[in-house]
């Protein structure tokens, strides 16, 4: 049963009104790799297979938007296309800016799931374009970046997401940087703020400018060593688990939160938190887009959910 946005809602616009000391579960942890006793198993659970690949239609409205709100729990079922521009995206709420697809089914929304079809485009395409991140096209999920075509000034999102399978891919950047992550203030591909969940088990949270990367902080959370061989993935395999990132935009700096939610209990977990001053000489703008990134590996999502913080008012 899905939880309830009003069910979670502590974590919107209550926690922008009480210090994190005062909000339950709000210290770090590190949390236990053991899956709830209902978590289906690779074992158990087959990876279905994807649908064959169709254009979505573009629809006049957004779903469940406002000024101040918007929220997804993919319940039609649909696939959506990566294009070259936001703007020619056949959805209102949703941009495909990597990944080749998107796919809603079953209540689920999830990357392409397995191989793609040998003859579809954009197996052919990233056959050409960038065939060592997607094993010679046929994953071209390893670069799946989702992205809103709304704009946020100090974002608040939550999304649920289950790892179904690591793509071991051969390319060199496979790595321990790679994970499960939210975007924010994101103007485009080099200039963003991102954090989550990384396969070495650390949250993380960073910043892209001038498609510079720098590491605003980052800090154990999932028990085990990492190595890329033996043991590539920390993140919790077939169990849901939440993700939550809070952005607070002030003038002189960008606060952000980085929350867990590791059995899907709704009692979500500060992991991480950072701090990033503003260059007067180069502000942040004043907004900028959402969305979800994954690297080398297929997950399905639940739950999206993104709201304004408190007092913050489009420019």
């Amino acid at each position: 049963m899905k939880p309830l946005f009003s069910r979670v809602a502590i974590f919107l616009l209550p926690l922008l009104c009480f210090p994190l000391s005062e909000i339950p579960g709000s210290s770090p942890a590190v949390i236990s790799q053991q899956a709830p006793a209902d978590t289906p198993s690779a074992t158990t659970t087959p990876l279905p297979p994807s649908p064959t690949p169709t254009v979505l239609t573009a629809t006049a409205t957004p779903t469940q938007f406002d000024s101040r709100r918007f929220a997804d729990d993919f319940v039609t079922n649909l696939v959506l296309e990566e294009t070259d521009q936001m703007e020619n995206s056949a959805s209102p709420d949703w941009w495909v800016n990597s990944g080749g697809w998107f796919l809603q089914r079953g209540g689920v929304g999830s990357t392409w799931i397995g191989d793609a079809p040998a003859d579809s485009r954009w197996r052919k395409l990233y056959t050409l374009s960038n065939p060592r991140d997607t094993d010679q096209g046929a994953h071209p999920q390893n670069l799946f970046r989702l992205v809103t075509r709304s704009e946020w000034l100090s974002p608040a999102q939550q999304v649920y997401f289950r790892i179904r399978t690591d793509n071991l891919s051969p390319s060199a950047n496979r790595g321990k940087s790679n994970g499960v992550l939210l975007l924010s203030l994101y103007i485009d591909g080099e200039n963003l703020y991102y954090a989550g969940v990384r396969v070495d088990g650390f949250a993380v949270i960073k910043k892209k400018s001038g498609g510079v990367y720098t590491t605003l902080a980052e800090s154990p959370l999932y028990p085990g060593t990492y190595d890329r061989g033996t043991n590539p993935d920390l993140i919790p395999q077939n169990a849901w688990t939440g993700l939550r990132t809070v952005v607070l935009a002030e003038e002189k700096k960008i606060t952000i939160m980085v929350y867990t939610d590791p059995d899907r209990s709704g009692f979500w977990i500060l992991a991480l938190q950072a701090e990033d001053a503003v260059d007067p000489s180069r502000p942040p703008a004043r907004s900028g887009r959402a969305g979800i990134r994954t690297d080398f590996m297929d997950v399905e999502f639940d739950d999206y959910r993104i709201e304004e913080a408190a007092g913050s008012e489009k420019p």
